[in-house]
């Protein structure tokens, strides 16, 4: 029968299996074998699809919202974290990052820190003699003081044992 077979379909696929409707014979128990399986993963596809799509719209819309929205002095308040009166473009960029939820704010706060561990002169911003600085701290470690020692010594020993083959 065509309705109790589209019947069995939705209640099987569904994973309701009320029992009322089993396969009897050896040749539809071999077709259920692989129809119910099939059926569910197929189901479980389609609902993560629609769920996705539906998720998509919701953060694209909340996204253009966010783009269009209009600076109220609240916002300009929210935006300006250095309290001085303005709102510079990391300012702004951080505070649009967090509302979109981009990012969430132990990440920034993270990379801030990030940020202060590079700018070893203090300066606010990155520059060669951060770099040339941090080189020359880490050339003083005694991790790196060990290197150095052992890249000598391997120096002096094929230096020596050149002199020897040359004799």
């Amino acid at each position: 029968n065509f309705v109790d077979g589209i019947y069995y379909f939705i209640v099987t696929t569904c994973t309701i299996g009320y029992g009322d409707f089993t396969p009897t014979s050896e040749v539809t128990r071999a077709i259920a074998v692989i129809f119910v399986p099939f059926s569910v993963a197929c189901l479980g596809a389609i609902l993560a699809r629609i769920a996705s799509a539906v998720i998509n719209k919701r953060q694209q819309n909340f996204r253009d919202d966010l783009l269009h929205f209009e600076l109220t002095p609240d916002i300009f308040e929210a935006c300006d974290v250095s309290n001085d009166g303005r709102v510079d473009r990391g300012e702004y960029m951080t505070f649009m990052l967090l509302a979109m939820k981009v990012v969430d704010a132990e990440l920034l706060d993270a990379i801030s820190a990030q940020f202060d561990k590079l700018d070893v002169t203090h300066s606010g911003d990155l520059c060669i003699d951060d770099l040339l600085e941090a080189l020359e701290k880490n050339l003083h470690t005694p991790k790196k003081k060990l290197e150095l020692h052992r890249y000598k010594q391997s120096l002096l020993t094929k230096g020596a044992m050149r002199k020897g083959l040359g004799k």
